[in-house]
């Protein structure tokens, strides 16, 4: 029974949503002793308009941008885009959700093969197919309020599969295999919000969230992973990021300011629960692994709804802002630093490459 609630919940949110630093100045002891020597009285104002100007600049403002993108789509080509993943060759995989299939295209756009369709197959989904993660040598498929991951070749054969004890709200892998993912536990244990899945499936660990609600939607989350295989979540309805090392302890927790604190909540008409989340506060989170810069994507309830990007450093130290030329509801980038959006009401596939400079 849970679990048709957890599926009831995740279909009801998604109808509902829709300094520049300065270095430190080292002292100047050529001006005192210029001042000393000539028997010139400097007043401490003086002196200290001397000291800045000798050496005490402002550190470069890091300037990131987006390239001309390429289009895929528009043209009939996806009724309703759901996930984007790429592979080490440049391939595009896109989820057409209501088709129920992935979508292969090159690097430079051109459509290829198709994936899939509705049914209990081996190859086919019972429900849409609405994540999707790069799992080593295999493609990593999990279907809307699914507690399975299903792990396929290129040729679309299944390789493996894995089990969670939840319904699936997001996921990553890292480096080496290993899969973190966010659910709503079968047990309802908090203990069970996020676990850590061991490469090829064999074990299951908990990972520690750094807050807790007792509304089991607040405790929805965004995944995504460093290149040194850190795992950073980011709350879907609070305006909470955790940054954790390599070994699954949190380092850091912050917050995208001045963004609210929670996104406002409504009454609900599913049974048992008597708010949910109104929209969300951070529509995605996205790293760049060249850099690991980590981009949040403002929601609903963001200054600019699905256009404001804020972007942190590895550490959790803000970096820039990136205003996205069109609302998009997810955010990838991959391993070349292109970035990936979804426009135009889920039909359109855009790809920019992100520009950096003064960084």
């Amino acid at each position: 029974m849970r679990g048709v609630l957890s599926a009831v919940l995740l279909t009801e949110r998604e109808a509902l949503s829709g300094k520049t630093d300065l270095p430190p100045c080292k002292p100047r002891r050529q001006i005192l002793i210029c001042a000393m020597k000539l028997n010139i009285t400097i007043s401490f104002a003086l002196l200290l308009a001397l000291h800045a100007f000798s050496g005490c600049r402002p550190a470069a403002v890091p300037q990131i941008s987006l390239g001309e993108p390429l289009r895929i789509g528009g043209d009939g080509a996806f009724i309703r885009i759901d996930e984007v993943l790429t592979d080490r060759t440049g391939s595009v995989f896109v989820t057409d959700a209501y088709k129920f299939t992935v979508k292969q295209f090159s690097a430079q756009g051109e459509p290829g093969n198709e994936f899939g369709t509705r049914g209990s197959g081996d190859t086919e989904f019972l429900a849409i197919p609405s994540k999707m993660i790069q799992a080593r040598d295999a493609i990593g498929i999990i279907e809307k309020a699914s507690s399975r991951i299903r792990c396929f070749d290129k040729r679309f054969s299944i390789v493996r599969e894995s089990a969670v004890p939840g319904n699936i709200i997001d996921a990553a892998c890292d480096a080496t295999g290993r899969i973190y993912v966010n659910i709503f536990p079968f047990s309802g244990s908090v203990d069970e919000l996020l676990v850590e899945v061991e490469p090829g499936g064999i074990g299951i660990a908990n990972v520690a969230m750094s807050e807790v609600r007792e509304d089991p939607a607040l405790n929805m989350a965004h995944l995504s992973v460093t290149s040194g295989n850190e795992l950073v979540v980011a709350h879907r309805f609070l305006n909470k990021v955790t940054l954790y090392d390599a070994d699954r302890n949190i380092r850091k927790v912050f917050s995208v300011e001045p963004w609210a604190a929670q996104a406002p909540m409504g009454p609900s008409s599913m049974p048992g629960y008597k708010e949910l989340p109104l929209g969300d506060l951070i529509a995605d989170i996205a790293v760049d692994r060249r850099t690991d810069y980590l981009f949040v994507l403002g929601g609903k309830y963001s200054p600019d709804p699905y256009r404001t990007v804020q972007i942190y450093d590895k550490d959790g130290k803000w970096l820039a802002a990136l205003r996205l030329p069109e609302k998009s509801g997810i955010f990838y980038v991959d391993d070349a630093g292109n970035l990936f959006t979804r426009e135009k009401e889920r039909t359109v596939l855009k790809r920019y490459k992100i520009i950096y400079e003064n960084i």
